[in-house]
């Protein structure tokens, strides 16, 4: 009776892993987020334009190239040099190709027609021969050295223009924005030659896989240069994620180091930025319209109209990134924009500390200013909800959100209602039951387990399953097991301690797929 019932937990127990394995893979294979980026599109054929390189840098870099992206007539003004535009880089990832530069490139010609080419970038593109640098390292510092003398061979097509750049901008994909940061570690390198560093998802962090030591020889030189030098860097840098679809590469390894002094600094995720709210896998993100879209919208307010070039001030280049990739009120950029609203003056200020707040007036003619916290230690408030017959603005925190009637456009003077509910997050009923059940579980086997002692003569299988059970969880001891004598004693203790891993890892499945992390 007592063998049968050990047969049944194991039954159990197998059936529960089988059940954890089964949730994992329809979670990887159908519940991933679906791709919503629109694709980029071309107007005309694209075209490629091979770059001649100087022959001692040719031959020392034999199989690396550089491209400048054009496309149909544009392509052929492109072959008249000297060049007349912004130059931008392009640095592809693992295996990429110097071809990914379409999109962004495409996007930046057709927003420069719109303006009758006032202003216009130039795309260019470094060839790494496809190559498999997040595998093998041993090639990212001739990466690195290739892209120093490529930038000093951009600027040398400008020579002799009004407006001649001294500087570029750099858009770095995957392991091509790491190769941008590693720039600055050359001891020839002038920090004044990039005046610009986008990244999309880059792993500054660390190495997703650390294979060999090249690897990690190279993001330590990196990443340890950024940090004691952070006095001295100036280079607006700007980190972009993939977000949720991004296997390849998590959010978490894309985020620049916090550095003190280091100002100029910015990561987000591609589903929180402004008007692209999408997450992009690890190739999609430099195709993905929305987000390029935002991109070059910020390239072209980076232009300083005196030089026709992106603007020197680490100042304006920080706003504008700021207004574009994480607030972006509904609005173009202005550098100094007018105050909508002044709230000092003789106002009345009306604290309000409650989580649910309702205000009713009429005809008032002074203006009442309410204040009252989003957030504390312990609640969170998720919803602000107003109901208003003339309400022209709500202002919430430092964000301005227009709530306009069809027949009024007026400041808090009519009749107004405010109302502010506090989100109520689901309670754990699920999780709560099955902890419960765990923990009956472990007291019975407490009860039928302590007093008895298990033999098995005949039923070997039998004596391996509980076995298998106890030893994995008593390394290090120095006693002599016999396979056919376990003590129920030493088994209980060992498969309470698998019963309670296997109810985390339940745990966080649970909290995972209804979103409560």
């Amino acid at each position: 009776m007592l063998l049968h019932s050990v047969n049944v937990w194991n039954l159990a127990f197998y059936a529960l892993m089988v059940f954890m394995a089964t949730l994992g893979l329809w979670d990887v294979f159908f519940g991933f987020e679906e791709n919503k980026c629109s694709m980029s599109y071309m107007f005309e054929y694209p075209e490629y334009q091979k770059i001649e390189l100087p022959k001692k840098l040719a031959k020392r870099y034999p199989a690396y190239e550089l491209y400048l992206y054009g496309e149909g007539s544009y392509a052929e003004e492109h072959k008249v040099l000297p060049l007349t535009g912004i130059p931008v880089l392009f640095l592809p990832g693992n295996a990429g190709s110097y071809k990914q530069v379409r999109s962004i490139g495409s996007i930046a010609l057709r927003k420069a027609e719109d303006i009758d080419f006032k202003y216009h970038f130039d795309f260019f593109s470094v060839n790494f021969n496809e190559e498999l640098v997040a595998l093998y390292g041993g090639s990212l510092q001739k990466q690195t050295k290739f892209v120093h003398e490529c930038i000093k061979t951009i600027l040398k097509l400008y020579k002799g223009q009004e407006f001649a750049p001294k500087s570029v901008a750099i858009i770095g994909h995957s392991m091509g924005g790491l190769v941008a940061r590693a720039l600055l570690t050359l001891k020839n390198f002038k920090q004044d030659l990039i005046n610009l560093l986008v990244t999309q998802a880059t792993p500054h962090v660390a190495p997703v896989m650390p294979l060999d030591r090249f690897i990690t020889d190279f993001y330590m030189t990196v990443n340890n240069y950024w940090i004691l030098n952070a006095r001295q860097i100036n280079l607006t840098t700007l980190s972009v994620a993939g977000g949720f679809r991004d296997y390849q590469v998590r959010s978490g390894l894309t985020f620049l180091p916090k550095l003190s002094h280091h100002t100029s600094a910015l990561s987000v995720v591609s589903s929180a930025v402004p008007k692209t709210w999408v997450s992009t896998d690890h190739l999609s993100i430099v195709w993905c319209k929305q987000l390029q879209l935002t991109t070059i919208r910020a390239f072209f307010d980076l232009i300083d109209a005196d030089t026709k070039q992106i603007t020197q001030n680490p100042k304006k280049k920080l706003s504008v990134l700021n207004h574009h990739f994480i607030r972006h009120p509904a609005k173009h950029f202005e550098e100094n924009p007018a105050i909508i609203s002044d709230l000092t003056g003789t106002s009345m200020w009306v604290p309000v500390k409650v989580s649910k707040w309702t205000y009713v007036a009429y005809n008032e003619s002074d203006k009442i200013y309410f204040t009252f916290p989003l957030a504390n230690h312990r609640k969170i408030y998720t919803h602000v909800y107003c109901q208003s017959t003339m309400l022209s603005w709500v202002f919430i925190g430092r964000t301005d959100v227009e709530a306009e009637t069809p027949a009024w456009h007026a400041v808090i003077h009519g009749v107004a209602k405010i109302d502010l509910f506090e989100s109520e997050s689901k309670k754990y009923i699920h999780v709560k039951c099955l902890f419960y059940i765990v923990i009956f579980y472990n007291i019975v086997l407490c009860f039928i387990y302590s007093n008895y002692t298990f033999r098995v003569a005949s039923n070997i299988r039998t004596a391996r399953i509980l076995e298998w059970i106890a030893i994995p969880f008593s390394r290090g001891s120095s006693q002599p097991r016999d396979r056919t004598h376990i003590s129920f004693a030493t088994v209980e203790t060992q498969f309470k301690i698998k019963i309670t891993y296997i109810y985390l890892c339940v745990l966080a499945i649970y909290k995972k797929h209804t979103k409560l992390l």
